[in-house]
């Protein structure tokens, strides 16, 4: 109808909708197109709606269809039922098509190695198969090959892989091998072999030789059928084939090897401390045996120092197996069972590589550090094996430690604090397509390289400072740049990063411990505990290890502090208690009194000593043997003089004004008043004072008015066992007298006495 201004598509493609498509200017009974794009294959409705000049609208009567096919038809299900020489084989695909098939034609070379093509075939649906049957040639031997092209309604057309197969006699069959693989490592005793006979007979009988000896039968092998027969393999490498037999007329594999590594033994030996054990030494003796009869790897995890171990054991481990949980993350590196010790990984020198994150435990800044790997490669290159910094090895960025290939036939390890830089290069071939151990050292002074256990090259390295890395991840087989001719081409396995320089011992034991025992002498040590475990990896990927041992650091002596007797005079004693204790567990005490001899003791105990001057020197040590010792000076004064009030009862007597006479004895002790006094004249004071001659001249008496002890009057003692009588002149205002003996040969100790009196008689 005329008067129609607008038409717009409408499809069910995602949901019922009006698309983007539409025409705005309508020519009455005739063809009008309107363009629209699918994105997806698959059978569509559309419709077209309209609007004219007045607003109504209308659909088409009816939805159309619409089939979006844009991909060749796939394949799949091959077979061939028989290879007889001279017979009729079918040879089958199925076929699959989004839409329709069209039709296929079969391309056939009869083992003459070139192929003929048949007639093309129709068939429809949108599965089908294409069923030929052809007579193959009477040539025994013939490698027979085959493969179809097919096409759909739409012409895309799709080619079948190229198959193949050989002919075989009357009475004549092949045995195909499957697995194990050659050279294949095994962990258990028993193992399946896996083969395959193809003959014109139904069932053979089949023997599986191990070492050259029958080992296990299947006596109704099927013909064209994957079979497996379990055997027993011993310890280390196992020839093994497969032979069957039919009608008296026998076929043998292939042989291959099986290689059975049991799980290895590694335990520490003498003379390695014992677990829990505290030495007074500096350094210590870690000695291990290895029992394996194959070639194993094995190291000391010395105090946590591994900080990185990249095993690649399988096909998603990318695990850190140290104790810091370095662990990787996967960019294009593929899987290899084939690894040198269980499996690996393979980088294609493109893109392939692993970041390790950036923790600090692989910022070594100025420290000792190792890296070590295994490598497999027959592509001489740049390529990185393990690397930490902000740039290539230009000279120009920042800081950096790498591991890597050096563009020609070596392995070079290089550090560079972004001014100075240090690095050593092997000088024996490594790109030779075998593994070779590769080990980087720095040890504060040195950098060094070792290649399967050989030191290589040694190159001063005292000018390089701080390597510090702590703002760049850490890359397995690349830069961080990932950029082209720095990315690893080869297989790696076995990546160890430690914080600490390996010792040539420890470097050869990781290398092979079937030639180097793991035994190392840790030096240097200072006071602490430490933690250690030995680990073992066979070349089956075999993992073991020994018990985590600690071992306590002890150089330092026991501080021993003397409670009694003290830097003082004692007086009226002839023994002193030697009371002592120390900061840690001690072992053995003894003391020697006035260097005399040494005499052990448990705290704390009473000696016998001497008049005057003594000294005691007390020893001790800890369990470890740290010794120490302190020693004391101390005087004994008993003889030096004794001091009493005159004997008998009259030890004062006083002139008083309208009073004389005796008057009752006052004990030294006594705060009683004997008498009340108002007005006192001379007080008399006998005093008994025996002094030993040798040191009459050290005492001094005194007495005086008040407390002052060291003034007033004094009297000097110039002979020994003296009487002194003091006559005092009262002093009304005086209402204490104090006097004093003084000992200036014993750091003037005072032994002073006082006499009060109340002049108000109170």
């Amino acid at each position: 109808n005329a008067g129609y201004i607008n038409c717009s598509l409408w499809t069910n493609e995602t949901s019922w909708s009006e698309k983007e498509g539409n025409i705005s200017v309508i020519t009455n009974n005739s063809i009008n197109t309107i363009a629209e794009t699918f994105t997806t294959d698959g059978t569509y409705l559309w419709n077209v709606k309209c609007v004219n000049s007045g607003s109504l609208s209308a659909f088409s009567t009816s939805n159309w269809t619409i089939n979006i096919d844009s991909t060749a038809p796939t394949y799949s299900d091959n077979s061939t039922n028989t290879t007889l020489v001279g017979s009729s084989t079918l040879f089958v695909l199925k076929w699959e098509d989004a839409t329709n098939l069209s039709g296929y034609i079969f391309s056939f070379d009869n083992g003459t190695g070139s192929f003929t093509n048949d007639s093309f075939v129709e068939f429809s649906g949108i599965l089908n198969w294409s069923n030929v049957t052809k007579t193959v040639n009477n040539t025994v031997g013939s490698t027979i090959q085959w493969k179809v092209w097919s096409n759909d309604t739409f012409g895309h057309l799709a080619v079948s892989n190229t198959y193949s197969y050989i002919t075989i006699g009357v009475e004549h069959f092949e045995i195909t091998l499957s697995t194990p693989l050659n050279n294949t490592f095994v962990k258990n005793e028993y193992v399946y072999t896996n083969f395959t006979v193809i003959g014109t007979e139904s069932t053979y009988n089949c023997w599986v030789y191990v070492k050259g000896l029958k080992n296990n039968l299947n006596s109704s092998t099927q013909n064209n059928t994957e079979t497996s027969i379990l055997v027993n393999v011993s310890i280390g490498e196992n020839s093994w084939y497969v032979n069957c037999t039919v009608n008296e007329i026998s076929n043998t594999s292939e042989t291959r090897i099986i290689i059975f590594d049991i799980s290895t033994e590694i335990e520490f030996i003498s003379p390695t401390e014992n677990n829990g054990t505290t030495i007074g030494t500096t350094y210590t003796y870690i000695n291990t045996t290895i029992t394996d009869d194959l070639n194993t790897t094995a190291f000391i995890d010395w105090n946590y120092s591994l900080v990185g171990l990249w095993r690649f054991d399988n096909s998603t481990d990318f695990l850190d197996h140290s104790s810091y949980s370095n662990d990787g993350t996967n960019n294009g590196s593929t899987y290899n069972s084939f690894g040198k010790f269980g499996g690996g990984r393979d980088f294609d020198g493109v893109d392939d590589s692993i970041n390790c994150g950036n923790d600090s435990s692989l910022n070594f800044g100025s420290s000792s550090f190792t890296i070590e790997s295994w490598i497999k490669s027959d592509t001489i290159q740049d390529g990185k094996i393990l690397y930490k910094g902000n740039g290539t090895i230009d000279f120009i960025n920042g800081v950096e430690y790498t591991l890597y290939g050096d563009g020609s036939d070596s392995i070079s390890f290089y550090i560079w604090d972004g001014t100075n830089d240090a690095w050593a290069d092997t000088s024996t071939t490594v790109f030779d397509g075998n593994w070779h151990h590769i080990v980087g050292v720095f040890d504060g002074t040195n950098v060094s390289i070792y290649l399967d256990g050989n030191l290589e090259d040694t190159m001063d390295a005292t000018s390089v400072g701080n390597i510090d890395t702590s703002n760049n991840d850490l890359i397995i087989g690349s830069t961080n740049t990932y950029t082209l001719g720095n990315l690893w081409n080869g297989t790696l396995d076995e990546v160890r990063l430690w914080n600490r320089a390996l010792s040539e011992e420890e470097i050869n034991a990781s290398y092979n411990t079937r030639f180097y025992r793991l035994e190392n002498n840790f030096t240097g040590l200072s006071d602490g505990t430490y933690k250690y475990t030995a680990y073992v990896q066979d070349l089956a990927g075999n993992i073991n290890n020994t018990e985590t041992r600690t071992l306590i650091i002890d150089i330092t002596p026991p501080q021993i502090i003397i409670y009694s007797p003290e830097n003082i005079t004692y007086y009226d004693i002839i023994q002193v208690d030697l009371n002592v204790s120390a900061d840690e567990t001690i072992d053995t005490w003894w003391y020697s009194l006035n260097s005399g001899t040494n005499t052990t003791f448990s705290p704390n105990v009473t000696i016998n000593i001497i008049d005057g001057q003594n000294n005691i020197t007390v020893y001790a040590n800890d369990t470890v043997g740290n010794e120490n010792s302190i020693t004391v000076f101390f005087y004994i004064g008993n003889t030096s003089f004794t001091f009493e009030y005159a004997s008998g009862l009259n030890k004062l007597t006083f002139d008083a004004t309208g009073y004389s006479g005796t008057f009752a004895a006052i004990n030294q002790n006594s705060t009683t008043p004997a008498i009340n006094i108002t007005n006192i004249g001379n007080i008399n004071i006998d005093i008994n004072m025996s002094v030993n001659t040798s040191i009459e001249s050290c005492i001094t008496f005194y007495i005086s008015e008040d407390n002052t002890l060291d003034t007033g009057s004094d009297y000097n003692i110039t002979n020994s066992n003296h009487t002194v009588l003091t006559n005092i002149i009262e002093n009304a205002s005086v209402s204490l007298w104090s006097w004093a003996v003084f000992d200036s040969c014993t750091s003037g100790n005072l032994y002073s006495y006082a006499l009060y009196y109340d002049s108000f008689a109170s």
